[in-house]
C-alpha cells in the first residue's frame, strides 16, 4: 500500500493537509475553493517517492528514478556505457504530462525553473541540449527524454525522463507551466527530492 500525504492549494493563503491510510482520511484543515493538489507517494517496497500535481486541466507526475536504473536503460538501448553513466550522475525523473482539459494547451520544458534548498537555480535540461551534444560526439540516440515542447488535443499525453543539475538525494522546487486558450498558468511543486545513489 502507498502511504499518501495529500496538500491542497486553494488559494495563496488557504490549503489543508488530508493524511489517509487504512480506508480512513483525516482532515487537517479546509475552506471553500477549487482545488488543485500536490500528492506524494512512497512506494513501501523501493522506497522511491513520486509527486503528482493535478490542475482542472493539467496535471504533472514526477518519479524518482535511481542511477542504476539509467545506466541498465540506455545500456540496453545501446548508448556507449560513458554517455550512460553521465546521465546517471544527474537527477533524474520519470516526467507523466497530461491535458486533462477540454481544450488544446501546450508546454514548454525551457520555461519550467527549478530552486534547491540553498537557493541555486536553473532549469531542466532539454532533451534537443542532449541530442546535440551527442550527435557532436556521433552518437545517433534519441530516445527516452521528454520532448521539449508540445501541444496536446483533448485527453492527450506524454512521458519521459527529464534531467536536473542536482546532486543525488538533492531536494528542490520546481516550478512549471501550460499555455491553454491563450492564457499561461503556473505551478510549483514544493520539496521534490532526487533519488538516491543506490
Amino acid at each position: 500500500m502507498l502511504h499518501n500525504i495529500k496538500m491542497i492549494h486553494l488559494s495563496s493563503t488557504c490549503r489543508f493537509a488530508c493524511r489517509s491510510g487504512a480506508g480512513l482520511a483525516l482532515l487537517l484543515f479546509s475552506c471553500a475553493a477549487p482545488a488543485d493538489s500536490v500528492e506524494k507517494q512512497t512506494d513501501p517496497d523501493t522506497g522511491l517517492s513520486s509527486w503528482k500535481a493535478t490542475h482542472p486541466d493539467f496535471s504533472l507526475e514526477l518519479i524518482q528514478v535511481l542511477p542504476d536504473y539509467i545506466r541498465a536503460t540506455y545500456a540496453t538501448r545501446g548508448l556507449p556505457k560513458a554517455e550512460a553513466e553521465r546521465i546517471a550522475s544527474w537527477c533524474v525523473f520519470g516526467t507523466i504530462v497530461r491535458n486533462t482539459s477540454d481544450t488544446p494547451l501546450s508546454w514548454n520544458l525551457a520555461d519550467w525553473q527549478f530552486r534547491s534548498a540553498d537557493g541555486e537555480r536553473g532549469r531542466p535540461k532539454l532533451k534537443s541540449e542532449w541530442l546535440a551534444e551527442w550527435r557532436q560526439a556521433g552518437i545517433p540516440f534519441k530516445w527516452t527524454l521528454l520532448t521539449d515542447e508540445q501541444t496536446f488535443q483533448v485527453g492527450d499525453w506524454s512521458q519521459g525522463f527529464t534531467t536536473y543539475d542536482l546532486q543525488h538525494g538533492e531536494t528542490f522546487d520546481l516550478t512549471y507551466s501550460w499555455t491553454r486558450e491563450g492564457k499561461t498558468s503556473t505551478g510549483t511543486i514544493e520539496g521534490v527530492r532526487c533519488a538516491p545513489d543506490r
